[in-house]
């Protein structure tokens, strides 16, 4: 299952009433409208498993986007170093030098005024017949883990398994890279019909992830919206 199936399942579930559930997993600062899966993913891990612990620290929004013109945030959070997979990797947090890691997610302002937030309405993926009407970026998410160990994130960013890059509807589209990095397109119904593509790559201590989903959205596009990641 690729990475955006699993966070729209995740988002679905967490949805209301589960929302009530969450209690600090809410961020105070930006509302009731940004929900962070913290408490959701620190509820399933695995005790004792290599990798699927949250970090203590959550990076700042400047590791990823401080906002993305025409999108509202409606994610903000930490992520483990393996970020939903089915059971842990070779790596360990320890090993590997983890210490940091934010994720975000972003959807059209426009959903949001026709649907309302996660916790009043919104769907993901966003329905076809709406998407439609607002071609392009319709979808952001993204991950950046920060090691203290200099070697990790270009091992990691080559590592199809932690990548899962061998997954089902992944297609490699070098030429569309970013700071030397990997992309993908991705052909997934978990989509709705519309299109996704992912990009990672990294910048000093830093490796990021940024998968954007949009209708007729083109890879030229989404890599224009990635290039803004902690930029």
């Amino acid at each position: 299952m690729t990475l955006m199936a699993r966070l729209h399942a995740m988002i679905s579930r967490s949805r209301l009433p589960r929302l009530a559930l969450l209690g600090a997993g809410v961020v105070a600062a930006l509302g009731a409208t940004t929900l962070t899966l913290d408490s959701t993913m620190a509820a399933s891990d695995s005790q004792g498993v290599p990798g699927n612990k949250l970090p203590h620290v959550q990076l700042s929004a400047a590791d990823g986007y401080q906002s993305i013109s025409h999108m509202t945030q409606i994610i903000s959070g930490r992520s483990p170093l393996w970020m939903f997979k089915d059971g842990s990797g070779p790596y360990s947090e320890t090993g590997m030098g983890f210490v940091g890691s934010l994720q975000q997610g972003f959807v059209l302002t426009a959903a949001i005024g026709r649907f309302g937030h996660l916790n009043a309405g919104l769907q993901l993926p966003l329905p076809l017949a709406f998407a439609s009407v607002h071609p392009g970026p319709a979808e952001v998410f993204d991950v950046v883990w920060a090691f203290s160990n200099p070697a990790a994130p270009s091992k990691l960013l080559h590592d199809p398994e932690f990548m899962n890059s061998t997954v089902m509807g992944m297609h490699a589209i070098r030429a569309f890279s970013i700071r030397g990095g990997l992309a993908w397109s991705i052909d997934s119904a978990a989509n709705g019909g519309m299109q996704e593509y992912r990009f990672a790559w990294v910048r000093n201590d830093l490796l990021t992830e940024v998968n954007i989903v949009g209708y007729r959205l083109s890879a030229a596009e989404a890599r224009a919206v990635a290039l803004r990641a902690g930029g």
